[in-house]
């Protein structure tokens, strides 16, 4: 979503606007943008910004569902596979789908993500002479969350990051 002159909101996906993430907002309009007359998601915790995005995005769901994790549709549902990866459990709470998107901006190229990744993974050194060779050409989101193709004309990114076999 981008705002334009005179508050013009432009949204980069059709149909989703403001209320979607931050709620109501005819008080918020009426008081002139008095704080408190809106929810911020910056003020949730991770845990509660993944269950906002997960209203669209689908909802992260406990460790031991019943999901079909092998099928390939399944990976479009993006924080119930985030909710599954090291990374997220080891963050202790802290990882949430804003670690690494802002939702007023539209997605980037996954090169433009490896400096998220840095943040945690700062001196990652590969172990084997494929990934080296990897790394040295592709992005950390490449090869960590793959994308995955669920028809022709289908394709989403896997969050649940990990170490996967090369193409």
């Amino acid at each position: 979503i981008t705002l334009k002159a005179g508050y013009k909101v432009q949204p980069s996906e059709p149909g989703v606007r403001c209320e979607a993430c931050h709620g109501p907002g005819s008080a918020h309009v009426t008081s002139a943008g008095a704080l408190g007359t809106i929810q911020n998601p910056k003020r949730l915790t991770p845990a509660e910004l993944n269950v906002l995005c997960g209203a669209c995005h689908r909802q992260a769901s406990d460790l031991d569902d019943d999901t079909d994790w092998s099928n390939a549709w399944n990976v479009r549902h993006q924080p119930g596979y985030l909710h599954r990866a090291a990374c997220f459990r080891n963050s202790k709470g802290a990882l949430s789908c804003l670690t690494c998107h802002d939702p007023h901006e539209p997605l980037k190229k996954a090169a433009s993500y490896d400096a998220r990744c840095a943040a945690c993974h700062g001196k990652v050194v590969h172990k084997t002479a494929v990934a080296s060779t990897l790394a040295a050409s592709r992005s950390c989101v490449s090869c960590h969350m793959p994308r995955v193709s669920t028809s022709a004309a289908l394709r989403f990114t896997n969050h649940w990051i990990g170490i996967y076999d090369s193409e």
